[in-house]
């Protein structure tokens, strides 16, 4: 097989869920002279969505050697670090990715968690109201695309919950009178 072929079928194996068998074929595909940057982006999504958070963080990494400003590449090594629990790690990836693109809501959650589970309140209250001002907020869509470990997935059901915090009801009660 070539590059090409493997890389469409590493592809396949991926939407059909199958990550071991797209590991294997974006392995070889990388082998057979894919374009790192390609190969080894694809290459960390599998490992990522495999759970093989290790993995995943050092695919995302050779991403980067080839362009350190590849956002998805930075996105998703710090939703790697985030799933493994390496809280600076995630922060200093999700900082990078929100200097490239500062209305990224995906970032803007996963520093919520970070925050809050390394009890800086003030930081996670910001990063929470900054994502609910650009509306883009989709909990449980994130949840389900990014929350991969079972032990974050955990710790996420209760963080989420901010419905009661006194800064949450303030911004339902400015919009309600923003829409009135």
């Amino acid at each position: 097989m070539n590059a090409q072929n493997d890389f469409l079928t590493g592809q396949k194996s991926f939407l059909d869920g199958n990550f071991r068998k797209s590991i294997a074929s974006f392995s070889s595909a990388l082998e057979h002279g894919l374009e790192p940057e390609k190969g080894y982006l694809a290459l960390g999504m599998a490992h990522l969505r495999n759970g093989d958070f290790v993995d995943a963080v050092e695919d995302f990494s050779h991403t980067l050697e080839f362009n350190d400003h590849n956002e998805l590449a930075l996105f998703y090594r710090g939703i790697a670090h985030l799933n493994h629990a390496d809280l600076q790690e995630t922060i200093d990836d999700l900082s990078e990715v929100l200097t490239l693109h500062p209305e990224k809501t995906e970032a803007l959650i996963a520093r919520f968690l970070v925050f809050k589970e390394m009890h800086k309140e003030e930081e996670a209250e910001a990063a929470m109201r900054l994502a609910l001002s650009l509306s883009g907020v989709e909990v449980e869509e994130f949840m389900r695309n990014y929350v991969l470990s079972p032990k974050l997935y955990n710790k996420a059901l209760i963080l989420f919950d901010v419905r009661e915090e006194p800064w949450a009801v303030k911004l339902g009660e400015e919009r309600r009178r923003a829409w009135n």
